[in-house]
């Protein structure tokens, strides 16, 4: 409750670990959602989802959002256009939710061939650190 903690596979010499922690508050529910898959052994896709008047739109980025991203670094596109997707996608499921006017402020890490990528929407940032300094 207090820290979860989800660590990747050894890739080589290195290890991918990724961490979040969730602070429960005053308020009835959580409306914040996390997820870490591991694509491949030096791949993984990080994301924490900030809920705002409700849970739905952050469960639901941290569904989709994924499979999106790890289709489009696939195919070599751009990963900005993951939220661009998930925006659409997200907006035509408004019609089918009962009155749902939840959201989410999103940060994404993608981490694939030694390289880190940040992706943001609304006011969730990452922090990046290195043990060795």
């Amino acid at each position: 409750e207090d820290l979860e903690r989800l660590a990747a596979k050894s890739a080589g010499s290195r290890q991918l670990v990724a961490q979040f922690e969730a602070h429960v508050s005053k308020r009835e529910f959580m409306e914040d959602f996390a997820t870490i898959q591991h694509w491949s052994n030096n791949s993984l896709c990080a994301i924490v989802a900030d809920g705002h008047g409700g849970e739905t739109c952050a469960k639901e980025a941290c569904i989709q959002l994924p499979t999106i991203l790890a289709r489009l670094y696939l195919k070599e596109k751009s990963l900005k256009q993951a939220f661009v997707q998930f925006q659409s996608s997200w907006q035509a499921s408004l019609n089918t939710l009962n009155d749902d006017t939840s959201g989410a402020a999103i940060v994404c890490a993608v981490i694939a061939n030694d390289t880190l990528h940040l992706l943001h929407a609304g006011d969730c940032r990452a922090v990046l650190f290195s043990i060795d300094g």
